[in-house]
């Protein structure tokens, strides 16, 4: 599947992706991001201020085990505990991460007691089994002048001399690319130049 590319700005954001970024490569953890900043990726800005990362995790172990993604995340040298103790809690990078743990539940959820404490707990289980990767930029995050020397490049290269771009398409390329005009290359070329300048 491919991702949806979504793009967000600012620093705190960045690094909310850096650390849930880290915490979902761990080998052997299955973890979804829900909550706020899920949201915020979701909606494609940032739509209320959060400076965490609100996490669901396949359980390790059987009950009564607490906080053991979080111990894993640790010992993997990716986060430090919680200094004030909290099971569910680490630190990656600076980054506070809630990890909730979950577990299939095949039987016995009717008898959970109240409704709400049913829908927590269904609700987090979905949010793991049915998380899709995203693919999130921090816009502003590239390197000084790198953005304004590929819009140059690209707006002399591609959309002022569009026709010498599709001269080498029909030399150099597949013989399908000969029905690609000028007006093609300014058409695709021209609208992420526009979005490099921004």
């Amino acid at each position: 599947m491919n991702a949806t590319p979504v793009v967000l700005a600012g620093e705190s954001v960045a690094s909310m992706i850096r650390a849930a970024e880290r915490a979902c490569g761990a080998p052997d953890l299955r973890l979804a991001i829900v909550d706020g900043f899920a949201v915020t990726c979701r909606l494609g800005r940032v739509h209320r201020s959060t400076g965490d990362v609100d996490m669901v995790a396949d359980e390790l172990a059987t009950v009564g085990a607490r906080g053991l993604s979080s111990r894993a995340l640790v010992e993997l040298g990716i986060a430090r505990p919680d200094p004030g103790g909290k099971d569910n809690r680490v630190f990656v990078d600076g980054t506070k991460l809630e990890i909730i743990e979950t577990q299939d539940l095949h039987e016995g959820v009717d008898e959970i007691g109240s409704t709400l404490d049913r829908l927590f707990l269904l609700g987090r289980r979905w949010a793991l089994v049915g998380a899709e990767p995203t693919r999130v930029t921090v816009a502003g995050t590239s390197p000084r002048g790198l953005a304004e020397s590929v819009h140059e490049l690209a707006a002399d290269k591609l959309v002022e001399n569009a026709e010498r771009v599709v001269r080498y398409l029909k030399v150099y390329g597949e013989p399908v690319w000969s029905e690609i005009s000028g007006d093609d290359i300014r058409r695709v070329f021209g609208s992420l130049v526009v979005r490099l300048r921004n």
